[in-house]
């Protein structure tokens, strides 16, 4: 997982980044490649690497880090090494070949023998990171929490260079999630939990103190002002807090609020005459530092969890909840472009705990057959359209390519709700499942309410797509398709040879019944093929159902490859059906009753079966089990 990305300040083509893995690497982001790679290793294990949580760039020559020793000789490149072995860390450098730094002179960099091109002499990175520091051997026993501590140290690096060290300036039990430097690089401010901790660079090494104060709710946003001597922390109260003098006995602090909930991101306007904001309420607050005047830009979709501008001002860019970029002009303060990635199902905090949460059932793909493109659910009430075979020209693959707005949803804030930690509701309904039929012309979305303001809450919705059309279209809206909720619907498979002409959906209910459902046409008849639809629509009614005993929940259900066999599982029962007849077949026991059949597939003639530890494999013309394998599944 990368924690963080910087860009390099010596070239604006390359950029640095972090990951849990505990390594560095430059990558030059024009051409996709990575330049060098160091990792940060224990120096009495060097197998066991650190995880990096946050890095953010200095200067070496204000750090007071003195020249870089030899490159034949690969000793520390602190003032003095560490007294301890638990205090060294080892930084090994995996540079790429040939790797091009940008510039034009040619120079070899260390005493690796490969070459870079520079405009001037290899220079240090000077980098500050937080690292999750394993506890030594006995310190567990001694009372650590957790086995281990987070710490806070500098590292320096330079371009060929085989090893080096790291300084560690000081450690926190409370893992420090927000870390920032002044412009001037002579401070360096680490916020996390309910404290905040300064420390001053441009005084020599021996002579440094750690400034700490307490916060009165936990830390969110960290910032510094382009040209004062202030500090801005943000809290989940959603107030930003200015920091004055901070380092002095006579510090001072002033605070501005408006947002009701966390609040993610603080930044600064590059003269230093506004402070932008932003958090869960997906609104841009614009604050003019003299007045405390604000402007606002609302509606952006999703939670702000990121704010930078552009070295002129002229852009805002704000990175969303939702994995999408968005770049807003800052004359017109309207949204110029919109740069989106594959979202996460669960972009709203809360989503997962309302009633049965949009993690109620697993995730899933569902393949397109017609436009080979996949199916998933994203920003909650629409449906994304994921292109795997998309290869871009620097080598990335894959792409979002559309999105099918489902359900109409309203993102509102309620302070009630805080103390639930449901700091967002989403007022509309939620996607719980999607199916497409085997020709692609079919989609059918389950939505199911969020709140109980409506006497329905749930309702089918049948998507038709012509064949001369790539974009779907709403055909119908079944409203309470069953008493209780519904915890599985499929598509039949289409058989023509068995008289199978129109598409047929099952959905799957908690109250072990289940239907079939059929389109009826309105007007025209439906295509010669039977997938086409009349010019004034088609409705989807029920043609048959049938139910289970009751006492065992139902769970999921499947199709045999040609349509004819129907599996629903009731607990730890498999139970066949006759899809013609609408009849029970038999029923398979899987072995205990706790053990609940979670998934299920047909595969030729037989069926595989899962709970949450072992997979069954069933003959289904002798009905009985051939192969049982224990895993989790």
């Amino acid at each position: 997982l990368v924690t963080c990305i910087v860009r390099n300040p010596n070239n604006r083509f390359q950029l640095l980044t972090s990951s849990l893995d505990g390594t560095v690497r430059l990558w030059d982001y024009t051409e996709a490649t990575c330049l060098a790679s160091w990792t940060v290793n224990h120096f009495k294990h060097p197998g066991l690497q650190f995880p990096i949580h946050k890095l953010c760039l200095g200067d070496p020559a204000v750090a007071h880090i003195p020249s870089p020793p030899p490159s034949s000789s690969p000793v520390s490149r602190n003032p003095s090494p560490p007294s301890s072995p638990s205090e060294r860390v080892a930084l090994k450098s995996a540079s790429q070949e040939g790797g091009e730094v940008g510039g034009d002179e040619e120079e070899k960099g260390g005493g690796s023998g490969r070459e870079y091109r520079a405009h001037r002499p290899p220079r240090d990175f000077m980098m500050y990171i937080s690292i999750e520091w394993p506890a030594e051997e006995g310190e567990e026993e001694e009372g650590s929490k957790g086995g281990s501590s987070f710490r806070i140290a500098s590292l320096s690096l330079r371009l060929g260079e085989a090893r080096g060290w790291v300084t560690l300036l000081f450690e926190m039990e409370n893992p420090y999630h927000y870390m920032a430097i002044n412009n001037s690089q002579t401070t360096l401010a680490v916020a996390g939990g309910y404290h905040l901790a300064v420390l001053r660079l441009d005084v020599p090494s021996d002579k440094r103190r750690v400034v700490r104060r307490s916060l009165s709710s936990k830390a969110t946003a960290l910032a510094f002002h382009p040209h004062l001597d202030l500090i801005a922390t943000g809290n989940q109260e959603g107030r930003a807090t200015f920091w004055y003098n901070f380092c002095e006995s006579d510090f001072a602090t002033t605070s501005l609020h408006w947002h009701a909930h966390p609040l993610h991101a603080i930044a600064f306007s590059v003269d230093g005459a506004y402070m932008f904001t932003g958090g869960e309420e997906a609104v841009l607050v614009i604050w003019q530092m003299e007045t405390k005047r604000k402007q606002f830009l609302p509606r952006l979709g999703s939670i702000i969890r990121h704010i930078s501008l552009s070295p002129d001002g002229s852009i805002y860019a704000l990175a969303l909840a939702d994995n999408s970029l968005k770049f807003v002009d800052a004359i017109s303060s309207k949204p110029t472009l919109t740069v989106r990635g594959l979202a996460l199902a669960h972009s709203l905090p809360g989503e997962r705990k309302a009633r049965g949460g949009v993690g109620r059932s697993r995730e899933r793909l569902v393949a397109d057959p017609r436009s080979c493109t996949l199916l998933c659910r994203g920003v909650p009430g629409r449906l994304q359209v994921y292109d795997p075979l998309w290869q871009g020209a620097g080598g990335g693959q894959g792409r979002v390519i559309g999105e099918l707005r489902i359900a109409m949803r309203s993102q509102v804030s309620r302070t009630e709700r805080m103390k639930q930690k449901q700091r967002v509701l989403t007022v509309g309904d939620r996607i719980d499942f999607f199916q497409l039929d085997t020709t692609g012309t079919w989609l059918a979305t389950l939505e199911a309410a969020t709140v109980d303001i409506t006497a329905c809450h749930s309702k089918i919705k049948f998507w038709h797509r012509p064949p001369a059309h790539s974009s779907f279209q709403l055909a119908a809206t079944v409203r309470n398709p069953h008493k209780t909720e519904v915890v599985d619907m499929k598509f039949k498979p289409m058989c023509p040879g068995r008289g199978d002409e129109l598409p047929s959906l099952v959905t799957l209910a908690k109250d072990n019944t289940f239907k079939f459902w059929r389109p009826t046409p309105i007007g025209k008849p439906l295509g010669a093929n039977g997938l086409g639809m009349g010019q004034e629509g088609a409705t989807w009614s029920s043609v048959g159902s049938g139910e289970f005993q009751k006492g065992v929940p139902a769970r999921c259900l499947c199709f045999s490859q040609d349509g004819s066999v129907m599996a629903i599982a009731y607990g730890s029962l498999a139970t066949i059906w006759d899809t013609q007849t609408l009849t029970l077949v038999h029923t398979l026991a899987h072995g205990s009753a706790s053990e609940s059949v979670r998934l299920m597939e047909f595969s030729g003639g037989f069926l595989v079966t899962a709970t949450s530890r072992k997979l069954v494999i069933w003959d289904l013309v002798r009905l009985v089990p051939i192969s049982t394998h224990f895993a989790k599944v």
